[in-house]
C-alpha cells in the first residue's frame, strides 16, 4: 500500500480553479515519449501555480500523452479522476528518476490510499513511459488509453469534466514519501470539432405518482449511453401535449445516474402526452422516449374552474376600477364646462346693456 499521493487527501487543498484546463485535440500526436518535454511538443500546456508543476498533454481521441515537470528531484505524480473527487476511485500516474533507472506507476486510489492497479487485480496500462531528471528538476513522460476497460482506471471521454491531481517531493525517490506540495483542480477534453456523433443513447421516461386532477406526478427520466452506464449531466427537455394544447416544461440536467426528475401539476382530467427529449451531443445522435397519463376527474373543486373564477373576479374588479375613473373624469369635465362658459354669457349681456345707454 503506497500513501505518497494519498496523503494530499487529508490535507486542507486549494479550491479547484473556477475554468478546467483543457487537454487539446489532436491527431496525428507529434509527442514523443522520451523523458524531455521540448517547447511545442505537445498541443497544450500550463503551470500549475501552487505546485509549480509544468504540465504538457495532447490526445486523440483513443490516448492521452502527457509530459509534466516538477519542481524537484523527488517522485512526481498526476492524477485523474471523477470530478470533484480529490483520491478515491482516481486514476494516479506517479514515479520517480534514479539514476538512470526511471519508475511510473499506473495506480488506484482507494480511500486516502492508492494501490498499484497489478496490485488490486487490475493491470498496468501505460503504453509508454520515459524520464529524466536535470538542473533539480524531474521529467516524467508517459501515454495511456482514454479508456482502457481497466476496473482500476477512470474512463477520460471527451466534453466532461473531471478532476486532476498534481504533487511532487522535492527529494524523496520513493512511492511513500509524503508530498512537499499537492494541489487539486479539474480539466476537460477537448471535442474532435470533425467528428460525427454515432453513438446511440438509451432514454426511458415514466410518471411516479397518480395522475388524478390538481394531483402531482413526478417525471423521471433515465439516459444510458450504449456501454449501459449512465450519462452525467447531459441535459433533458420536457414536453406536455394534452387535448387542448401542450408545450414545454422545463430542461433538467441528468444526475449520478444518469436520471432527471420534474414535477407536474395536472389541471384537468384526460389524457397527457409527455415527451423527453435529449438533443445529442458530440458523440451521441438525439434520442426521444414518451409515456401517456391519463388523469383522473377530481372529487373537489377543479384547479381550472378555481383559477378561472380567480381570473374573472381579478377582471371584473379592474374594469370596474376603470369604469369608476373614467366616470369621475367625464363629471369633472362637464362641471369645468359649467362654470367656465357661464360667466362669458353674464359679460357679455353687461356691454350690450352699455351700449344701450349710450
Amino acid at each position: 500500500m503506497l500513501v505518497a499521493f494519498a496523503l494530499a487527501a487529508m490535507l486542507p487543498l486549494p479550491p479547484a480553479a473556477a475554468q478546467p484546463a483543457t487537454v487539446p485535440f489532436e491527431r496525428p500526436v507529434t509527442a514523443i515519449v522520451d523523458g524531455v518535454v521540448r517547447p511545442g511538443e505537445y498541443a497544450g500546456s500550463f503551470t500549475d501555480p501552487v505546485t509549480g508543476i509544468a504540465v504538457s498533454w495532447v490526445h486523440d481521441d483513443v490516448n492521452l500523452s502527457v509530459g509534466f515537470v516538477s519542481p524537484g528531484t523527488g517522485w512526481a505524480g498526476i492524477g485523474f479522476g471523477p470530478e470533484g473527487i480529490l483520491m478515491d476511485g482516481s486514476n494516479i500516474i506517479i514515479g520517480y528518476v534514479l539514476g538512470a533507472a526511471t519508475v511510473i506507476s499506473d495506480e488506484y486510489g482507494v480511500g486516502l490510499n492508492h494501490i498499484a492497479d497489478i496490485g488490486l487485480g487490475g493491470r498496468d496500462d501505460i503504453l509508454e513511459r520515459a524520464g529524466s531528471e536535470a538542473s533539480g528538476r524531474t521529467t516524467l513522460e508517459f501515454r495511456i488509453p482514454l479508456d482502457s476497460g481497466d476496473a482500476y482506471d477512470i474512463a477520460l471521454r471527451t466534453g466532461k469534466t473531471f478532476s486532476l491531481l498534481l504533487a511532487y517531493h522535492d527529494t524523496a525517490d520513493d512511492l511513500i514519501t509524503l508530498h512537499t506540495s499537492a494541489s487539486a483542480g479539474s480539466f476537460i477534453l477537448e471535442r474532435d470539432p470533425n467528428r460525427i456523433p454515432t453513438r446511440r443513447a438509451s432514454l426511458g421516461l415514466e410518471g411516479l405518482g397518480e395522475p388524478r386532477e390538481a394531483a402531482n406526478v413526478t417525471l423521471v427520466a433515465r439516459l444510458l449511453g450504449d456501454d449501459g452506464l449512465p450519462l452525467v449531466s447531459a441535459v433533458l427537455d420536457f414536453f406536455v401535449n394534452t387535448s387542448v394544447g401542450g408545450g414545454f416544461l422545463g430542461a433538467v440536467d441528468t444526475d449520478a445516474q444518469g436520471v432527471a426528475r420534474l414535477n407536474y401539476t395536472f389541471l384537468s382530467p384526460g389524457p397527457f402526452r409527455f415527451v423527453a427529449r435529449f438533443e445529442g451531443d458530440f458523440e451521441y445522435v438525439p434520442a426521444e422516449a414518451n409515456t401517456t397519463l391519463v388523469a383522473a376527474r377530481s372529487t373537489g373543486p377543479s384547479v381550472l374552474s378555481t383559477g378561472d373564477l380567480a381570473v374573472r373576479a381579478l377582471i371584473f374588479a379592474t374594469l370596474t376600477g376603470v369604469a369608476s375613473v373614467y366616470a369621475f373624469v367625464v363629471i369633472q369635465i362637464l362641471l369645468i364646462r359649467r362654470v367656465g362658459v357661464a360667466p362669458r354669457r353674464t359679460r357679455g349681456r353687461r356691454r350690450g346693456s352699455k351700449a344701450d345707454r349710450g
